[in-house]
């Protein structure tokens, strides 16, 4: 066995645990984890949840917002703890993540 086995040629990305294909954080986080530590049903999930300290949300500056944007590429989901918001707030929030979608009601 190669030890490439998960890239397609050298160029591409590694593929392999625990990525799959994402960029590894800037930060390393600690996982929310409740009596788990890897899915083997479904394959990577063992990055997903990463606790992201970022303050109050309300007062996230462009640091910030690119802290959460990293992790989020990284992880493919973050828990960001202690937040309390009204509808209002979480668009303003967001909206400092990127291009906010408002979609049809349901």
């Amino acid at each position: 066995s190669n030890d490439n086995d998960q890239k397609v040629n050298d160029n591409d990305m590694d593929l392999s645990a625990p990525w799959f294909g994402a960029k590894p954080p800037q930060k390393e986080y600690p996982l929310h984890r409740r009596g788990w530590q890897e899915c083997l049903r479904c394959g990577g999930a063992e990055r997903l949840g990463a606790i992201v300290n970022v303050g109050d949300v309300r007062q996230l500056d462009h640091e910030g917002a690119q802290e959460l944007l990293d992790a989020v590429r990284a992880h493919g989901m973050i828990v960001i703890q202690g937040q309390n918001l009204t509808r209002g707030e979480q668009v303003e929030f967001t909206s400092k993540l990127g291009q906010v979608i408002v979609l049809p009601s349901s």
